[in-house]
């Protein structure tokens, strides 16, 4: 029998094929983009003990770093937004996970404290990107497994500020050949990046296509009226009903633990636990967090299939519950003098506080999905995160400065944990857990409150959402607009 070797070649290029289009693989390599991103945004709080030893920066100055960097993503998240509707989304987290990459690099070399301010806001920037792109191909691709494809995402997130957490906290403050560690860590990840950023170009194109009028025939004033009617549009329809808008509160109240948790890796240093130690001990956070991704996927899917009115809601009261008890644990009943004697209490209570956050992606965007119309997922979860994100940037990066500062008395100290004097660790771990339990019980309250309240609004939003598009169903919110000029 004669061998066919055209038939061969058509064959694996088939198969190929089926793999490079199958949604497991499309999913996975948006979750090398999600860990790249997440990995980054844990640096920052990783190496902030570093940058006070190295640089001679007070609390203030690391908080403006961190400000910075919340600004420049958030604010930028929108553009992301609405370029993933217009442009494919492989194309965008291309230039996001390279930019970051270069722009890491840049800050491993530099010390001036305005240039780091200015690239701060350029990093933060680029994070945004890969955060859009996720939200539209699951809710897009992934109908009906919303919980499970954001925990696994959620789970990858965690992975990743868990590898962050523990890799540079243990290097950060170390010299090698007279240069700090943290330098040495922002090189490496900006070299990891920019050899990685090609791979998201494995996924195949997911928006649909639709026709487009020649140069000719569209005129700037066209292209200008075009433009603007699409942002009216997105931000009309992402903030459409009332669930939508009680979801920015949401989403702030919700960025205060996480602010606040930036800042536990100093806690634990200055409750005099080593860096190694330190950042295991907030990777023990994180790892909670990968194992409430995965299963609270699962066990979200399952209260929303139960009840559709109100299980979502309810499962997210739950964790919140059990978020304040933990919450109490391990920031007032664990403190300076008893941390190591009660370590492996702290242990267990940071790791099923960890788990809670999952809500954030199982339960808060499951609900975002469900009350706006498909075609905007992109632009809803942009234009909330840009509303939350700067006003939470804003605020409680120097609320918490603020308050460990001028109320609880804070001290700067360029020495080392092992040189300095006993009051003084004891007095700076004080101020950091009371401003970091401050900050995260007041929010957290504040996120059960709003939780409550969505039992009123949710359902009836949810349903006219789906009325709406089983009446009118929109492919492409672009491809309508040439009909509307």
């Amino acid at each position: 029998m004669e061998y066919d070797l055209n038939k061969d070649v058509k064959g694996q290029k088939k198969a190929r094929n089926r793999v490079l289009n199958s949604k497991s693989f499309i999913f996975s390599m948006f979750n090398v983009a999600n860990f790249i991103e997440y990995f980054n945004l844990q640096v920052l709080p990783s190496s902030m003990r570093a940058l006070e030893i190295s640089l001679g920066l007070s609390p203030i100055d690391i908080s403006n770093f961190a400000t910075a960097e919340s600004l420049g993503l958030v604010g930028f998240i929108p553009v992301w937004g609405a370029l993933s509707d217009k442009v494919e989304l492989k194309y965008i987290m291309l230039v996001g996970v390279a930019l970051s990459g270069i722009i890491s690099i840049i800050l491993g070399g530099i010390s001036n404290y305005s240039f780091i301010l200015i690239l701060r806001v350029l990093n933060g920037a680029m994070m945004g990107s890969v955060t859009p792109s996720s939200q539209k191909y699951i809710v897009t691709q992934l109908r009906n497994h919303f919980g499970i494809g954001f925990g696994v995402m959620h789970s990858v997130m965690c992975a990743a500020r868990l590898a962050s957490s523990i890799t540079v906290t243990t290097y950060s403050t170390i010299k090698y050949g007279g240069i700090m560690g943290w330098r040495f860590c922002l090189y490496i990840f900006g070299a990891v990046s920019l050899v990685l950023s090609p791979v998201v170009l494995l996924i195949p194109n997911l928006n649909p296509k639709k026709e487009e009028l020649s140069v000719e025939q569209v005129t700037i004033k066209t292209r200008a009226y075009n433009f603007v009617y699409y942002m009216y549009r997105m931000f009309k329809e992402s903030l459409s009903n009332a669930t939508s808008i009680l979801m920015v509160f949401l989403n702030f109240f919700t960025d205060g633990p996480f602010v606040s948790f930036s800042f536990v890796t100093l806690l634990l240093q200055y409750m005099g636990l080593s860096n190694t130690k330190s950042g295991l001990t907030v990777g023990i956070v994180i790892i909670g967090g990968i194992v409430g991704g995965v299963i609270g996927g699962f066990v979200s899917d399952y209260f929303n299939k139960k009840s559709p009115k109100y299980g979502l809601i309810l499962f997210g009261n739950l964790n919140v519950i059990i978020r304040v008890i933990t919450f109490c644990i391990a920031f007032f009943w664990v403190n300076f003098d008893n941390v190591h004697k009660l370590f492996p209490l702290l242990a267990v209570s940071l790791f099923i506080n960890g788990m809670t956050f999952m809500t954030v992606s199982c339960v808060d965007r499951t609900l975002l999905a469900n009350v706006v119309p498909k075609t905007f997922q992109s632009s809803a979860i942009s234009i909330i995160r840009c509303l939350s994100g700067v006003a939470s940037a804003v605020i409680f990066n120097r609320l918490l400065a603020y308050i460990r500062e001028f109320g609880f008395g804070f001290e700067q100290t360029t020495l080392d944990v092992v040189d300095m004097p006993i009051a003084l660790m004891r007095k700076n771990s004080d101020a950091l857990r009371y401003s970091i339990s401050i900050v995260s019980l007041v929010c957290t309250g504040v996120v059960f409150i709003i939780y409550n309240i969505l039992c009123f609004t949710y359902w009836r939003d949810c349903k006219r959402i789906q009325k709406i598009e089983a009446e009118s169903p929109v492919v492409n919110p672009i491809a309508e607009l040439e009909n509307v000029v």
